[in-house]
């Protein structure tokens, strides 16, 4: 019986960057990258500050969903990926 290939990382996780530069997100935050430390070369005391179109966002209040109770102990997931794949 021929076993499935065992994958690293899901197809998905291989795809993502690739989308990102697809879109052209990549060079524009290299960019602003390059921006910022041209500034800094010029500024050495200059520091860079978050975007402005985010400032809501990272004003408004907001939380993270807690934890499943089923991750907050994984030793014996760990335990018995190692007794499968010893």
């Amino acid at each position: 019986m021929t076993q499935p290939p065992l994958y690293l990382l899901h197809p998905a996780v291989v795809h993502f960057p690739i989308a990102l530069l697809s879109a052209g997100l990549v060079a524009g935050v290299l960019g602003r990258r390059r921006e910022v430390q041209a500034r800094l070369e010029k500024d050495p005391s200059y520091l860079p500050d978050f975007l402005k179109d985010t400032q809501d966002l990272r004003q408004s209040p907001w939380t993270i969903a807690p934890v499943p109770a089923d991750l907050q102990d994984r030793r014996r997931a760990v335990v018995a990926a190692r007794l499968t794949h010893a």
